[in-house]
């Protein structure tokens, strides 16, 4: 039977709405341990990794086509749709699919004149290797290549496919989409310059060897905190990052009484996003979780040597849930509140493995309606406009004493 939100209470808290599943009322009542996500749910990123994927993609046409790519081909619509397929959690795979996807749209001869331009410059004795140099001479090998007016005449044709193409995204991330890339439907000659533009993007290798990745995290980090974290100079973007855009969602008071409620012991974070960045935008309010709770999955790939850990460990993976969860003091129940597909199914796997997660979806930020009706047919536990609604929201589940409308 198809889930509806007859299957849950509506309740009004500070004015705004929040859902709980009318079964899982019990089961809330019971929690003991809150873990979060960071993005989108502690901090409000739309205007940091959001604009970030934008401008990384465009970045790297920008010197390949030799003038300024259109950004407005790449919409906040065709970002939610990929983060809503359940396989995009990473911002790096989301913009990865979609310079492939707007790579493989340019004209047959600028593709064809890219991929013997990047061959001759990888089977050079000379070659250069490090991804600034790399970029550098493909731009002066494409230069006039490609007609800029046959760019501004095809940018709605261009966001329509890209929007097209984004919504065949699926669970399975990046392979659900590459696979149509090269299908043996599409001619050899545009196949073989997808080649050579994966091997230039370097993807998913880490900044430093991937160009996508340094690019990105330049754009995101700035120059300084990027060298703080990856311990190397920026190559690309010498201003500030993005991440300067970042404003936190969860009050002070709010984790307050969530402490005071579970324990410091028991509130931690399991995300993608790194300890770096999240301690510039969160600050003291870090001081609220149990350090030892903070499971940061960038980290982890960041001191790590290779990758071959890095499909077990991102989300939707259950790894960062069950290690947050297991630096804490004995719990009946963990809550893990997230905003995104990922994020459930995270939760629905580690209840395989410890049947005590519940699961919280927050809508607020971009396209709220949208993660509404996606968590009403995920049959989330509890549906929240607000991450500042927990504390009222667990109270009244223990004290069964939801009102509702």
């Amino acid at each position: 039977m198809r889930p509806s939100r007859r299957e849950y209470r509506r309740i009004n808290v500070a004015g705004r709405a929040a859902y709980i599943r009318r079964d899982r009322v019990n089961g809330l009542s019971e929690v003991e341990a809150i873990i979060f996500d960071c993005d989108g749910v502690l901090i409000d990123t739309r205007r940091s990794y959001d604009r970030t994927i934008g401008r990384a993609a465009c970045f790297i046409l920008d010197r390949l086509a030799g003038f300024s790519f259109p950004r407005r081909v790449i919409t906040s619509s065709i970002i939610y749709t990929l983060r809503g397929s359940g396989g995009f959690n990473s911002d790096w795979d989301s913009t990865y699919v979609i310079l492939l996807y707007l790579f493989s749209r340019l004209p047959k001869p600028f593709l064809l004149r890219f991929h013997e331009a990047y061959q001759r410059l990888v089977h050079s004795p000379d070659s250069a290797s490090a991804p600034a140099e790399t970029l550098q001479s493909l731009a002066l090998a494409l230069r006039g290549s490609l007609p800029e007016h046959w760019i501004r005449e095809r940018v709605e044709s261009m966001r329509a496919g890209l929007s097209r193409f984004v919504a065949q995204a699926d669970h399975r991330g990046i392979s659900s989409l590459e696979k149509r890339l090269w299908a043996a439907s599409q001619p050899e000659w545009r196949r073989a310059a997808l080649d050579s533009f994966k091997a230039l993007l370097g993807y998913p290798e880490r900044a430093g060897q991937s160009l996508l990745a340094t690019v990105f995290d330049e754009i995101f980090y700035g120059a300084r905190l990027f060298q703080r974290v990856h311990r190397r100079r920026a190559q690309f973007h010498m201003g500030p990052g993005a991440i300067e855009n970042e404003t936190v969602m969860i009050k002070a008071a709010t984790l307050r009484q969530l402490v005071a409620m579970v324990g410091s012991s028991n509130v931690g974070i399991a995300s993608g996003r790194g300890s770096a960045a999240t301690e510039k935008t969160l600050g003291r309010l870090l001081d609220y979780f149990n350090p030892r709770a903070r499971v940061h999955l960038e980290d982890e790939e960041l001191l790590a040597n290779h990758h071959p850990t890095k499909e077990a460990q991102a989300k939707p993976a259950p790894y960062a849930l069950l290690k947050s969860a297991r630096a804490m003091k004995r719990f009946t129940r963990a809550l893990y509140v997230g905003d995104s597909a990922e994020d459930i199914i995270m939760a629905r796997r580690a209840n395989e493995v410890d049947p005590r997660f519940l699961f919280a979806g927050v809508t607020s930020g971009a396209h709220p309606e949208e993660k509404r009706r996606m968590f009403v047919e995920a049959r989330a536990d509890a549906i929240l406009s607000s991450v500042n609604q927990l504390p009222r929201i667990l109270r009244a589940c223990r004290q069964d004493a939801l009102p509702f409308d």
